[in-house]
């Protein structure tokens, strides 16, 4: 069975009512779970968690590698942080010669794999992980290493090399460049922008990973963003139960002529194919008194699928973008911090009942599999939905309709008429009309067919 989840995040499948209201929600974050680096005095640069290779989930950041050395973006050491629940994160020793510090696996002037991604395709164990990475900074010889991205594979999240000499982007970038295999074109992808300074989004692609498509802009500033709007990165995530693409999009508004400052937050973005993206201005974490963490700088760096559930993390500064982050001192809290947070499974966005009593209706559905299942918050029972062909189908009405309550994630729709194999043996259009009240509703789940006209060719897949 093929799940689909029609995922309210715009209209384009179903109708409602004027009493209903769209709502974006935001993860449940866990501030007594944040992490910092305590064996350090400098703040982190956080950059990745990934799921490990010995299993749980590995932190990857930078930070100055020696005390002595002030931090700054040309002395960045590349470190790991374990976790096995995903929330508590603690140094992982990997002991690596030559390194000034037990979890230090290089600098950022090597090819060393920051933005990893884990590629659950691939056979070869050496590319297990993969990452497009930018070197950068100060070697030995003084010398600013500046080079364009190239696409390094390792097999441990440790142990990086190339995969190709040839280069993800025309130039240097200084963003976070986000790799995924895209399943609708059968190509990568990384979000990236098209070189150092321009924020804007931009997308390039490669069918073989040796060589990448020049990058074109796909996510700009909207004419209704604040003055000075800048994008300065969007980590993509391709989410298998919504068969849709999730982007954490990262949002600097720059102060007048001062291109290295101002507030950044997070929000999300989203697509049916991966290249076509849409905003949504819906912020992922909210800090409510300056000098919080994340008042200054909110980077939703990671989403993590579990299943029953999604990881979020969050680099929540207290400082907005610019300048060099300040040392620890004694007694004072950290600058940054990784913050983790949570989400059920599909509650990236809901249709809320609003006041009073509401309406929901979706396009024209053609069954594949005789189920249909509902992710959605009815704690008074306030929910009834039938099935119609414009009028209501005898044995599915509301009346017909067996009632649910409670905190459902993925709950069966049954009505007295019996089950739905009689639609699939048809291959008849139906409609799915829901009232509800003080409720809120995440998702629709079924294998089926959608159209908004029955006339018209049918598609499986937006």
């Amino acid at each position: 069975m093929i799940v689909k989840a029609i995922l309210p995040f715009d209209d384009f499948l179903m109708n409602r009512s004027d009493n209903t209201k769209r709502v974006l929600k935001q993860p449940h974050w866990h501030p007594e779970c944040v992490f910092t680096d305590s064996e350090h005095t400098s703040v982190i640069s956080p950059q990745v968690v990934v799921p490990a290779p010995q299993g749980g989930y590995m932190l990857i950041y930078m930070a100055s590698p020696d005390e002595n050395i002030p931090m700054d973006d040309e002395h960045m050491a590349v470190l790991l942080a374990h976790s096995d629940d995903g929330f508590h994160f603690e140094p992982c020793h990997v002991n690596l010669p030559d390194m000034k510090r037990a979890n230090m696996i290089g600098m950022a002037t090597e090819d060393i794999g920051i933005h990893a991604m884990l590629d659950a395709q691939e056979t070869n164990p050496d590319y297990r992980y993969k990452a497009p990475q930018a070197r950068y900074g100060r070697i030995d010889s003084q010398e600013i290493i500046q080079e364009p991205a190239h696409l390094l594979g390792s097999p441990d999240l440790i142990h990086w090399k190339r995969i190709s000499d040839a280069p993800v982007t025309p130039s240097y970038v200084d963003c976070y460049p986000s790799l995924l295999r895209n399943p609708r074109t059968g190509r990568f992808q990384v979000t990236t922008r098209r070189r150092w300074g321009e924020r804007r989004i931009c997308l390039t692609e490669s069918a073989d990973l040796q060589s990448w498509t020049f990058p074109r802009g796909i996510v700009h500033p909207l004419p209704n963003d604040e003055p000075t709007t800048h994008l300065y990165s969007m980590p993509e995530y391709y989410y298998e139960p919504g068969d849709m693409f999730i982007g954490l999009l990262w949002k600097q508004v720059m102060p007048f002529n001062r291109v290295m400052d101002g507030p950044v937050t997070s929000e999300y973005a989203y697509s049916y194919d991966g290249l076509m993206w849409n905003r949504t201005n819906a912020p992922l974490y909210t800090a409510h008194e300056r000098g919080e963490l994340g008042y200054g700088g909110a980077y939703c760096i990671s989403m993590v699928d579990r299943g029953e559930d999604i990881l979020f993390y969050m680099a929540a500064h207290r400082a907005e973008h610019g300048g060099f982050p300040k040392p620890k001192r004694e007694g004072l809290p950290a600058n940054v911090a990784v913050v983790p947070g949570t989400l059920k499974r599909n509650r990236f966005v809901c249709i809320d009942s609003g006041k009073g009593k509401a309406e929901l209706i979706t396009q024209w559905l053609r069954l594949n599999q005789p189920e249909l299942r509902i992710n959605a918050n009815i704690p008074f029972g306030g929910l009834r939905a039938e099935l119609r062909r414009g009028a209501p189908i005898e044995g599915y009405t509301m009346d017909d309709f067996i009632p649910l309550s409670g905190d459902l994630t993925d709950a069966p729709l049954r009505w007295k008429g019996g089950g739905l194999e009689r639609f699939v043996r048809d291959g008849s259009w139906v409609q799915l009309y829901i009232a509800f009240e003080q409720a809120e509703i995440y998702g629709i789940m079924g294998d089926f067919a959608f159209n908004i006209n029955t006339r018209a060719p049918a598609y499986e897949n937006l």
